[in-house]
């Protein structure tokens, strides 16, 4: 059991880590150079994942220092968040009570199978992002670009259950017809981006993420070697025709993925599966979490035969 204010061992570099005031570690992140998450939104960030004594209640972040001293306050403004130590601190600075979140984060598989709607899906994310990478802003090379472009769904096919148990076609107000977008409107361009082949995975495995409550920005969890961290969302999927454009409650949601899988505790545990792992019934039988693995590649299968009715 860690010591208090002992950096115990996580799931992937960080450089910056959150306390309680008893000690306790909470979270932390890669923070990049240059920096580009503000203050404010790190503050955001921390609400994710932490729960604090009430839903509204004014809690602080100081820096720590050297010797677990509780320093300066940190402001809820749009200077940038420096790498370090932080401790959560109550109203007036006092020690509080802050437990961790335990919402399961979705996990993803990756999927090979054409489904009837995704034709409709693919054409309208083209006809309204072009041949770019919507979160980059990047050209698709070639002849013919669109081959190496996916049209990648920000809530995944898999999880339509709990797109349906938790009534989340209401985040989609595209009035398309249901054979084009689905009954439950998860085929809606709203729940899509057009993305370069190398974005969608990173995008589908939480790396990158868009905050539309900080002017949908991109935001990358881990070292940004491309530098596209701090950009902003392509403005082809955020305006011009209302029934097409991103809907902002599917990048809440997936944000908010994000923020739980990379900074909460000591962050979610790797998932490596491939492809050819999927065909291999030996190989998945073989893992502790094959239920979780036959569960969501049997929600991948039967999307190509619940999304019409």
């Amino acid at each position: 059991m860690p010591t208090p204010w002992e950096v115990p061992h996580t799931h992937e570099p960080r450089n910056t880590h959150i306390f309680s005031g008893d000690g306790s570690y909470l979270g932390g992140i890669w923070l990049n150079s240059p920096p580009n998450i503000s203050n404010a939104e790190f503050h955001n960030m921390c609400e994710q994942f932490i729960i604090f004594p009430t839903s509204r209640y004014r809690w602080h972040l100081h820096r720590l220092g050297p010797d677990n001293d509780v320093q300066e306050l940190v402001p809820r403004d749009l200077a940038h968040i420096r790498q370090g130590y932080y401790v959560i601190m109550g109203n007036i600075s006092q020690t509080i009570s802050v437990t961790l979140t335990t919402e399961q984060v979705v996990r993803r598989l990756p999927t090979r199978q054409m489904r009837r709607n995704q034709r409709h899906f693919r054409r309208t994310l083209f006809q309204r992002d072009g041949s770019k990478c919507a979160i980059t802003g990047r050209q698709a090379p070639g002849a013919n670009p669109r081959l190496a472009l996916a049209a990648a769904h920000v809530f995944p096919l898999a999880q339509h259950q709990t797109w349906v148990n938790n009534n989340y076609e209401r985040w989609i107000t595209d009035r398309s017809a249901a054979d084009d977008i689905g009954p439950d409107k998860m085929f809606s361009a709203q729940n899509g981006l057009t993305l370069i082949a190398d974005v969608h995975i990173l995008f589908a495995s939480f790396v990158f993420a868009i905050n539309p409550d900080q002017g949908y920005r991109v935001i990358v969890f881990g070292e940004d070697r491309s530098g596209d961290g701090g950009g902003v969302l392509d403005r082809s999927a955020r305006m011009g025709d209302p029934n097409h454009c991103i809907s902002d409650d599917c990048l809440r949601w997936h944000y908010r993925q994000a923020v739980i899988k990379h900074m909460r505790g000591v962050a979610e545990p790797p998932w490596d599966i491939y492809y050819d792992d999927l065909d291999d019934m030996d190989m998945i039988m073989e893992r502790e979490d094959a239920a979780e693995v036959l569960e969501i590649e049997l929600g991948n299968r039967l999307g190509a035969y619940i999304e019409v009715s």
